[in-house]
């Protein structure tokens, strides 16, 4: 649920990537349309994340999900006191002024937090890079010192048994160099944001191949409904994807 002012990483990743998305996501979340494949792939995404946790035993579930800024700053001062106390944390929340970024599994050491997102996927992809930017920008802005930053993929070459082994299911990618290389990138990002989450324009929309992957974008049909209930680039069957956003682009 969004919450006014409150930046998440959510937001942030789409307004990276669109920014019509985001603007959606900051003032009418309730707009997305989840297809099918999405909705089964996140629920998927959950069930791993909840599998991974066998890595790390011995945690506490902190919470992420907060309904109002009340419940949010709840969470993120529980999640505060499990890592200043050494306890691995998962599904916890973190909060600095007005930026917050969910996390699936903590991990405090002596050189700092051991951060580790969990994806239904088998490799890094650059959204996933740039979560983890983020993520290490607000735990820094929240005082933590930041020891490594992890991604938990499938492995592809693994085979079921009779027992599922998630030591050999799930393995561990470190991604902290590459998110490293976002720093600056994300301290401008999140000075935009703050003023972007504040007001009420919409981005005029910009059509790319990004938006109609499988695994697109919740609001295609906000920006594509005018395209596909008349003959255009977008209904004629025969032309390639890469000529339809070509022509697109040159106002054909």
């Amino acid at each position: 649920m969004a919450i006014k002012g409150i930046i998440t990483k959510r937001l942030y990743v789409k307004y990276t990537r669109c920014r019509r998305a985001a603007r959606y996501e900051a003032s009418a979340p309730d707009a997305a349309k989840l297809s099918l494949t999405v909705q089964q792939r996140r629920e998927e995404t959950k069930e791993l994340s909840r599998l991974a946790r066998a890595l790390f035993p011995g945690g506490e579930v902190a919470g992420s999900v907060a309904r109002d800024y009340e419940e949010l700053v709840a969470l993120s001062e529980k999640t505060a006191d499990l890592l200043k106390n050494k306890r691995t944390v998962y599904d916890g929340i973190l909060l600095a002024k007005n930026l917050s970024c969910t996390f699936d599994i903590a991990v405090p050491t002596e050189d700092g937090v051991y951060f580790y997102t969990v994806k239904c996927a088998t490799a890094p992809s650059e959204n996933y890079i740039r979560e983890l930017a983020y993520l290490a920008h607000v735990a820094k802005a929240c005082g933590i010192t930041v020891a490594k930053l992890s991604l938990i993929a499938t492995d592809p070459h693994y085979t079921r048994g009779k027992q599922l082994k998630v030591s050999a299911l799930l393995r561990k990618i470190d991604l902290t160099k590459r998110a490293a290389r976002y720093a600056e990138k994300v301290v401008k990002n999140c000075e935009e944001l703050s003023s972007f989450v504040q007001k009420n324009d919409m981005p005029e929309a910009v059509l790319c191949a990004n938006c109609e992957r499988q695994f697109g974008c919740e609001y295609f049909s906000d920006c594509y409904g005018k395209w596909m209930d008349k003959p255009s680039l977008f209904t004629l069957h025969g032309v390639d994807s890469a000529t339809r956003y070509k022509l697109y682009a040159d106002g054909i």
